[in-house]
């Protein structure tokens, strides 16, 4: 069993995206359980895993690190943690694109102080308000205080105050290049992204949605999405950055209801399978096999049924329900 001192400092460790497996202590016995790290906050050791059945919270206490399951009454102590392992992640790529830099997913929405390594010189960047964004040219103006005058395949290290280490190699990905035939078949998958995206929003908004049922159609929605950005990647690579997802700039299809707009994703999800499947070539090669498999019709199915449950919410509504949201908040 892992010392206190230990757990924590792996607890520290932990970011977004991380595959870990934690385990706990009961009256009774030790469970085992296999997840993804959900969130990161620099100021907090708190991390919230999602495993195939639930969400669980480590919490540190001054005695012993809590495992607990997020339900919609609130956390329920499961158990003392007793061991925290994680896939180590190596030298990573921090890609330059035109519309700035590919910021790591733990670093969006981020704001504060970053410490920043390259060789012998070390500074202290500040990221002021607003928060960064996906694409981000700000980043490349701090990283530039560190950077050799020839930066390209150059090493950093990233680390926020509080926060994890974590070690980057600087590629150029700013291009000017088109979309190749090859890729230019694969373009709609951004307007499904988009209206996927565009559905999880109005669930949020959806005031007449129970809140343990908007969350679980969110953590959904949100893994359709994670998959189809892994997809979009994967088609435009080597550099899929060079065509960053601008949302301002996609086509969107204008859905007037949960049913239409989960009955178009169906067919547009069925028509890119197909498509992938008899693409013996390009989509093989970027691929491998089809990535669409039945699990992603059968979480619309689910979404579906749970909807029907309560009235169509179009577009147009939820988006005057957010600023009402707003206001209230």
């Amino acid at each position: 069993m892992s010392d206190q001192h230990t757990l924590r400092t792996q607890l520290r460790a932990l970011v977004p995206d991380t595959v870990v497996y934690v385990s706990w202590i009961t009256a009774d016995e030790t469970v085992y359980q296999r997840g993804t790290i959900l969130n990161y906050d620099p100021t907090t050791m708190f991390r919230h895993i999602e495993t195939d059945d639930r969400t669980l919270l480590l919490s540190p206490t001054a005695e012993e690190i809590t495992v607990s399951e997020i339900t919609a009454s609130g956390p329920t102590r499961l158990g003392r943690l007793n061991s925290i392992t994680y896939d180590n992640r190596p030298t990573e790529p921090l890609r330059v694109t035109n519309a700035g830099i590919d910021v790591p997913s733990y670093l969006v929405g981020y704001t504060g102080q970053l410490l920043v390594s390259s060789g012998k010189r070390q500074e202290l960047c500040h990221i002021a308000e607003p928060p960064l964004e996906r694409y981000d040219t700000r980043l490349f103006v701090e990283l530039d205080t560190v950077l050799p005058s020839n930066w390209h395949e150059t090493t950093l290290v990233i680390q926020p105050l509080g926060g994890p280490r974590r070690k980057y190699k600087l590629i150029d990905d700013r291009r000017a290049d088109e979309y190749t035939p090859e890729q230019q078949q694969y373009t709609a998958l951004e307007t499904i992204i988009v209206t996927v995206r565009e559905l999880s929003e109005a669930v949020y908004a959806d005031t007449r949605l129970e809140a343990r049922t908007s969350k679980r159609i969110e953590r959904k929605l949100f893994a359709l999405q994670s998959q189809l950005l892994d997809i979009h990647q994967a088609l435009f690579e080597p550099a899929p950055s060079e065509h960053p997802l601008e949302v301002d700039e996609v086509d969107t299809y204008s859905w007037t209801s949960y049913t239409d707009a989960i009955e178009w994703l169906e067919m547009q999800f069925e028509e890119i399978r197909n498509r992938i499947t008899a693409d013996k070539t390009f989509a093989k090669e970027r691929l491998g096999v089809s990535p669409l498999g039945p699990t992603v019709f059968a979480s619309l199915e689910e979404i579906q049924q749970t909807l029907d449950e309560h009235p169509d919410q179009s577009p147009t509504e939820y988006s005057s329900s957010t600023t009402e949201t707003v206001v209230d908040q």
